[in-house]
């Protein structure tokens, strides 16, 4: 029941950050993480926040550098370049880029990118967390 409640307080967020950004022309959206595994913490959000976008009429994308396992049934599936991670031609057709991975955020910051960018803190790991 807790990752049903983290969902939507993520979703009813998002839907805001959308509308705010009326980006109502192209409802699409892709969410980024460096590495796709199906399970976990990150995974589990995504997939969450994909299943609920879809809800509301978007079309939903996960873009990954690898996939260890495929995504939920009816969200798109989207292997990235590690050299041309936001120049395929699928995201330059993407609405929104949704990045959760700090890493990856740093990607965009010499690219010339046109799409609306979401950045998705799930906070720190290992060692930062002990203190």
């Amino acid at each position: 029941m807790k990752n049903k409640i983290l969902s939507y307080y993520h979703l009813l967020n998002l839907r805001e950050i959308l509308q705010k950004c009326k980006i109502i022309m192209n409802k699409s959206v892709i969410m980024i993480v460096s590495k796709y595994h199906g399970v976990g913490g990150v995974d589990t959000v995504i997939n969450n926040l994909c299943l609920g976008l879809q809800k509301l009429g978007y079309e939903t994308s996960i873009g990954a550098f690898e996939f260890f396992k495929n995504p939920p049934r009816n969200i798109n599936k989207v292997k990235l370049s590690r050299f041309k991670t936001f120049s395929t031609d699928i995201i330059k057709k993407i609405g929104v880029i949704h990045i959760h991975e700090t890493k990856l955020l740093y990607n965009t910051i010499f690219q010339n990118i046109k799409q609306p960018i979401i950045f998705h803190y799930h906070g720190a790991n290992g060692k930062i967390q002990e203190y």
